[in-house]
């Protein structure tokens, strides 16, 4: 019973080394259907990049899972070797002495040396099967950490197959990816030749702003179409969260949306256009500006009551076109109608009022 927690231990030990080389054996297939099913010539994504990466990552942790494992059997059989070599010193002490108990009782004669020697042989019985279990033990402990570090060594080699193919992988992306680059940069010189060098020949004032921005937009929703086709793969995979998504934005941000449709009606139709006099829901101003979601005015009148600027500046949302009363004084003609009420009383002479007014005009 003395040594029962040696046995115990020794046979623990001997569990482990035995499921330590059957986990062995099991990553050893295992690695080798993953290097089996790599690509070969593998399509770079952003996915395959990150999945790539995560990868590497769980494998880094065995290896250092495996490191800390190897150093925590390296430490338990130091142990375990300190203790059997301080058995082996004390069973060498209890031989030592037994024998020179043996040689008093052959001299003296006396029968209690005999039951003293009884006593440590067993004790001596119980210290060589100590030794054997601690024996065993080490040896246990010895045959794991060897079979941690072939383990290690094969978690080794797998992260630098898997760096290689990593890195394989992440040079074409950046190769791919050029492609996308090079569009949007040719792209961006179209839009500049046209906006800058083609448009001043062809339009002139209103028109010439209005293709500016139409080009604008027509190039960053070319940019964006790019964008999307190079990511393509990537986003897929999770095209049906994107479209929720996309739902649940449009009804929250409903007006955003109706003043950006509401921004190509504007444009289609031309019946607003920068330069026109407008009264759109009981402001009235002059049209400085149509953006995507926006319509800036000048404002006139108010509480001057004359056709003159305020120095106010009035945004009105694009959804106006669908929701408020538009009035156009300059749609058709580039003049339009007022009235000047002038008071003339009796006494003031007519002639001398109608020359007033005239040198007025």
């Amino acid at each position: 019973m003395e040594n029962l927690n040696e046995e115990m231990l020794m046979h623990s030990l001997m569990v482990d080394r035995y499921e330590a080389e059957i986990q062995l054996s099991l990553e050893a297939d295992r690695i080798k259907n993953d290097i089996d099913a790599l690509e070969h010539n593998p399509r770079p994504s952003l996915k395959s990049i990150l999945e790539k990466r995560q990868t590497l990552e769980v494998e880094t942790r065995k290896s250092e899972d495996v490191s800390a494992l190897i150093e925590k059997l390296g430490e338990q059989r130091d142990v375990v070797s300190a203790n059997l070599q301080l058995t082996r010193s004390k069973l060498k002490q209890v031989e030592d002495e037994i024998q020179l108990l043996e040689e008093k009782r052959d001299l003296t004669g006396d029968r209690t040396i005999k039951v003293r020697i009884s006593d440590m042989k067993d004790h001596t019985k119980v210290l060589k099967d100590r030794i054997e279990f601690m024996s065993a033990q080490a040896t246990g402990l010895r045959e794991s950490s060897d079979i941690a570090g072939r383990q290690k060594e094969l978690y080794e080699a797998e992260l630098g197959v898997l760096r290689t193919d990593r890195e394989a992988v992440l040079a074409l992306y950046w190769r791919r990816i050029m492609i996308p680059v090079g569009a949007i940069i040719g792209i961006a010189v179209l839009y500049l030749f046209l906006s800058r060098i083609l448009y001043p020949i062809l339009y002139k004032r209103d028109r010439l702003f209005t293709a500016r921005r139409l080009s604008r937009y027509i190039t960053l929703a070319i940019m964006l179409a790019v964008v999307l086709g190079f990511f393509f793969r990537d986003l897929k995979d999770v095209g049906l969260t994107i479209g929720l998504t996309a739902a649940a934005i449009v009804i929250v941000l409903q007006d955003l949306f109706s003043s950006f449709v509401g921004w190509f009606v504007i444009v289609a139709s031309r019946k607003v256009r920068v330069g026109d006099r407008v009264e759109i829901g009981g402001q009235k101003g002059d049209v400085v500006d149509i953006q995507l979601l926006r319509t800036t005015l000048v404002e006139l009148n108010n509480w001057l009551e004359v056709d003159e600027p305020t120095g106010r500046v009035i945004v009105l949302p694009n959804n106006f076109i669908f929701k408020e009363n538009v009035v156009n004084y300059s749609h058709i003609h580039s003049r339009y109608w007022n009235k000047i009420d002038v008071t003339v009383t009796f006494e003031t002479p007519a002639a001398e009022a109608e020359e007033l007014l005239t040198r007025v005009l």
